[in-house]
C-alpha cells in the first residue's frame, strides 16, 4: 500500500496499473509457495518525509450516486457537499485521496440526481445540468460542462438505448434516455459506437400533453424505466 508500516526501499511498479509518481516501499519477502504472516507495527508518522499524508483519505459515507470508471470508482451527492464528486486511487477503491474530486456545476444548477458510466465517459445529472468526466487515472480525469439548460429528475429511469439489437428508437440514433421534469430526452454522443456528436434531444413531444396533466413532477425521482427489445420500446 502507500503508507502503513513501509521502509525505504523503493519497488519499481508498471505506469500502466499505477498513476505516475505512486510510491511502493520494501515491507518484507518470503518464499514462493510459502506461508505468509506480516505483522505491521509501524504508524504512518514513522515514514517521514515519505509519507504523503494527501495520498489517502477517508471513504465519502453517505454519498447517493456511485459509477465506477477506467478502474476508479466515484461517488457524488454527500450531504455535507451536494456538488462533489469524489474519486478514488486507480484500483484502490477505498482510498480516497483528500484531493481527488471536483465540484459540478453551482447551486444553481440544483443537487446531483445521478451518475451513468458509458464507454467514453461519466455522465453526471443534476436538476438543472448535465456535466462529463473524462481522461484516465493515467493523464487525470477532467471535467467539462454539457448543458445548464436541462437535467435529470430520475436517477433509476436513466436507460441506455444500446445496438446491435435495438437498431433504431422512432428513427432517431442511439443513446442515453434519461427523464427531465418536461418529459424524456435523449443523450446522443456518449455511448462510444454511435458516431454521432455529443448532444440533447427531447422526445416527449408524442406525451407531451399526457405528461402535463398526469405525472407527478414531485414523484419523478420514484421513477423506474427499462428497454423492451422486442418491441424496441422504453417503458418508464
Amino acid at each position: 500500500d502507500d503508507a502503513e508500516g513501509l521502509d525505504s526501499a523503493t519497488i519499481p511498479y508498471s505506469a500502466t496499473a499505477k498513476p505516475p509518481n505512486a510510491n511502493k516501499y520494501f515491507h518484507s519477502e518470503y518464499p514462493m509457495g510459502g506461508e505468509l504472516s506480516i505483522v505491521d507495527s509501524k504508524g504512518d508518522q514513522e515514514l517521514g518525509s515519505k509519507y504523503d499524508r494527501r495520498s489517502k483519505g477517508p471513504f465519502p459515507t453517505g454519498a447517493k450516486f456511485c459509477a465506477s470508471f477506467k478502474g476508479t470508482l466515484f461517488l457524488a451527492a454527500k450531504s455535507d457537499y451536494p456538488d462533489r464528486v469524489y474519486y478514488s486511487a486507480p484500483l484502490r477503491y477505498g482510498q480516497f485521496p483528500q484531493r481527488n474530486f471536483f465540484a459540478v456545476g453551482d447551486r444553481d444548477s440544483g443537487q446531483i440526481t445521478g451518475m451513468y458510466a458509458t464507454k467514453n465517459c461519466i455522465v453526471v445529472f443534476k436538476q438543472r445540468g448535465i456535466y462529463l468526466i473524462k481522461g484516465d487515472p493515467v493523464t487525470g480525469f477532467t471535467t467539462e460542462t454539457l448543458t445548464e439548460d436541462v437535467g435529470c429528475m430520475a436517477p433509476n429511469a436513466i436507460v441506455e438505448i444500446p445496438g446491435p439489437e435495438l437498431k433504431t428508437f422512432a428513427g432517431k440514433p442511439l443513446g442515453l434516455l434519461f427523464l427531465s421534469d418536461s418529459g424524456p430526452h435523449i443523450l446522443h454522443g456518449v455511448l462510444g459506437a454511435t458516431g454521432t456528436p455529443t448532444s440533447i434531444e427531447y422526445i416527449g413531444k408524442s406525451i407531451g400533453s399526457t405528461w402535463d396533466k398526469l405525472v407527478s413532477k414531485s414523484q419523478l425521482m420514484m421513477s423506474q424505466a427499462c428497454v423492451n427489445y422486442r418491441d424496441e420500446e422504453v417503458w418508464i
